[in-house]
Formats: C-alpha cells, structure tokens, sequence
C-alpha cells in the first residue's frame, strides 16, 4: 500500500535537500517494467539491506554537485506502489524482505516523489537470486552492501565481510535474547501491564518449570523413588512487581 501525508520530518528534509550517503540512494524516474530497471533499484534494496537499511528517494538526478527534480516525470506515478516494488524484492532476493513504500510531497513544489524504505535487521546476510538482463547492475548469487562513496558493491575486503557478518550476528542475538526473555519471564516483549495478572504469570512460569523439572527426573532416573527425591522436596517462587521498566536481555539495549 502506498501512504503518503503523514511523514517523517527528515524526509521532508531528504526532499528539499537531497543527498546521497551510506543509508540514502538516490534515482532517476526509472521504468518499473523494465528489467534493467528493475534490476537497477534491486541492486539499490539488497546493498541498503545488508548494511542496515535506509532508503531510496526516486526521481532526481544529479546536476554537477547537486540533486535536482528530474524533468522526465512520468504522469502518474502511481506504478510506484508497493506490490511492485516487493514484487522486485520476491524476484531478486534470498531471502526475501518487505519494504515499504510512500508517497512524499515536495514541502515547497507540492511535487509528490516515491520513497521506498528498505529494513535492515536481518538475521542472515541477503544475496541476489537472480541477474540482470546480461548481468546488468545485479548479477546472480552476489551479496552487495553500500560503502561510502556512497556506492552499491559486492564486499571486497574482509572488513566489508566482517561488518556484514557482524550485523546479522547482531540482529539474531537480540532475536535470541528476546525469545529467552519471553521464556524467562513468561510474557511478550512490549505487552502492556494491563494485560497480565502478575499473580498468574507467575503461577503459570512455575507450574512450567515443576513439569519440566519433572520430565527431567523422569528421564534421568525413572521415577521418582529411584531418585535423590524420593524422601521429599521443597520449592518457592516469587516475582518482583514494581514500576519500573521491563529490562531487556538485548546488550544493545
């Protein structure tokens, strides 16, 4: 779904002052239906999802040192939509990602330009699945990361690798400690005071605890009278209830 209206300060900013940087990639009108076209702005997502993710503005080209409204505007722009775009993604990327896609208006032209918002938090690097017409801008099983310049590349050395890695090792630890949180504490991340019962998130966390401790007796010794237990046991819980923030596990956090 294309949205437009209310938006971000910043790209209000990127239009009235377009630059190009590591997280920003800037086009000329494109012909979506192309497919060197498409292999064009393909090559844009998978490099700005690779490094963290960012954004590409359509429709200016570059005059000298500048960005200027580019005079090829297609009327309308309406092929500019989000099934289009994620269509290229489905056609491009293993694995697959969802962006999205909005419709700025200019704050002074009144000019509308497609901004396609490519997400970066990726557990595994992404490659491209397939190529462009005689390996134009993408070629097959290629991985590519924005480095500054800014430019759109395949990594080169091994801190370029490194620097990928690193990200998407990232993105699965806070993944990961986010689950163990859940498990730990028996409810979601972000779920409001309102929908949990103190007294039975902990009755439920204890009651799952006795069952596995149970099946882990059972396990190791059979039953119960076989084991160190038989003569008897004990437990407590308790839960900590103020206000104050919920921790996160995350060390980026």
């Amino acid at each position: 779904m294309v949205k437009s209206g209310d938006v971000d300060q910043r790209w209000q900013d990127l239009l009235r002052n377009p630059r190009e940087e590591v997280h920003r990639e800037i086009k000329s009108w494109l012909d979506l239906s192309d497919n060197v076209d498409k292999a064009n702005v393909a090559k844009a997502m998978l490099a700005l999802a690779n490094s963290g993710g960012g954004q590409i503005l359509i429709g200016y080209e570059e005059v000298g040192e500048s960005w200027e409204p580019d005079p090829s505007r297609p009327h309308p722009i309406d092929h500019y939509d989000q099934d289009t775009i994620n269509g290229i993604v489905e056609k491009f990327a293993e694995p697959q990602f969802h962006c999205e896609v909005y419709h700025i208006e200019h704050p002074e032209s009144g000019e509308v330009f497609p901004i396609i918002d490519v997400p970066g938090d990726h557990r595994v690097p992404i490659r491209s699945d397939s190529a462009g017409p005689e390996d134009q801008h993408v070629t097959y099983n290629t991985y590519y990361i924005r480095r500054p310049g800014p430019e759109s590349a395949a990594p080169k050395t091994g801190r370029e690798w490194d620097e990928l890695i690193r990200r998407c090792v990232t993105a699965s630890r806070d993944d990961l400690l986010d689950r163990m949180r859940t498990v730990l504490t028996g409810f979601e991340k972000g779920a409001s005071e309102e929908e949990i019962d103190p007294l039975d998130q902990l009755a439920s966390w204890t009651e799952a605890m006795r069952e596995d401790w149970e099946a882990n007796v059972m396990d190791e010794y059979g039953n119960m009278d076989n084991s160190p237990y038989r003569h008897g046991y004990w437990s407590f819980a308790y839960s900590l209830d103020s206000e104050f923030d919920q921790p996160s596990l995350s060390l980026s956090s």
